[in-house]
C-alpha cells in the first residue's frame, strides 16, 4: 500500500494519516518479526489517525482477531492488511472496525 519491495519473513506496518485535502499519507514505518509489529499511531502534523496498515507474511489478507482487539483498544476505525506470501503478487485489503 505505501512501500514497495515488501518483506516476506516479518511483519511492518505505518499508520495511515489523512491530510486536509483527503489524501491518505504514511505515519511512521515500523518492522517488527514474522507475527507481529507495534505500529506508532502518531501522524506527521494536519494530519489526522486514518487506520492502520500492516502485513501478514504467509498469512491472510484480513485482520486476526489480535487486530481487532487492539484496533478496538485505540479507537482505530479501518485496518488494511497486506498478505505477503512467498511466490504470490502481494494482496491488500481494507477493513472497518465496529
Amino acid at each position: 500500500m505505501f512501500f514497495k519491495n515488501l518483506p516476506k519473513n516479518k511483519e511492518i506496518g505505518s499508520a495511515m494519516c489523512r491530510a486536509r485535502n483527503g489524501r491518505i499519507l504514511p505515519g511512521k514505518f515500523a518492522s517488527g518479526d514474522l507475527e507481529s509489529v507495534d505500529v506508532d499511531l502518531t501522524c506527521p502534523p494536519n494530519t489526522t489517525l486514518d487506520g492502520v496498515w500492516h502485513t501478514h507474511p504467509m498469512g491472510l489478507a484480513q485482520p486476526s482477531k489480535e487486530d481487532y482487539d487492539q484496533a478496538k483498544h485505540f479507537g482505530i476505525k479501518k485496518l488494511c492488511i497486506t498478505a505477503t506470501r512467498p511466490n504470490q503478487a502481494d494482496e491488500t485489503r481494507c477493513y472497518r472496525v465496529r
